[in-house]
C-alpha cells in the first residue's frame, strides 16, 4: 500500500515536471523573433512590391503603398542562385515556382525584376 502511494506521488511529480518543461519550451519558441535574411524590392507606379526571406524558412511576397499587404507567404528554399518558393500561394504570382538571383537582382520570367536590398548569406 505504501508503494502504491509513492507511485501515485511520483506519477504526479513526473506529470507536473513534464508540463512545466513543455510550457517553458512553448514560451521560448514563441519568444524567438524572425530575422530577415533577404529582401528584394520592385518599384511600381504607385508603391512597390517586395520579397522577404526569414531565417526560419518563411517567405513573404507583397506590396505596399501606405501600408503593406501580403499577397503570398509560406516556405522557401534557397540553393546557389535559385530561390524556390515552395508554398502554393506563390504560384499565382510566380508560376514557375522559382526565381533566379543574379548580381543584385531577382529575375522573373515575365521580364520584370526586383532589386536586392538585403543579401542572403548562405551557411
Amino acid at each position: 500500500m505504501l508503494v502504491q502511494q509513492l507511485n501515485k506521488k511520483n506519477k504526479r511529480l513526473i506529470l507536473l515536471a513534464s508540463s512545466v518543461v513543455c510550457g517553458i519550451s512553448l514560451f521560448l519558441s514563441a519568444c524567438k523573433s524572425k530575422t530577415m535574411v533577404f529582401q528584394a524590392e520592385r518599384k511600381a507606379q504607385i508603391g512597390g512590391e517586395f520579397i522577404r526571406l526569414f531565417d526560419d524558412g518563411h517567405a513573404e511576397y507583397g506590396y505596399g503603398v501606405v501600408t503593406e499587404k501580403l499577397k503570398a507567404e509560406g516556405s522557401y528554399r534557397f540553393s546557389n542562385d535559385t530561390l524556390y518558393l515552395l508554398d502554393e500561394s506563390f504560384l499565382k504570382h510566380f508560376p514557375a515556382g522559382y526565381l533566379i538571383v543574379k548580381e543584385g537582382f531577382v529575375l522573373m520570367e515575365s521580364g520584370f525584376h526586383f532589386e536586392v536590398t538585403q543579401s542572403y548569406k548562405q551557411p
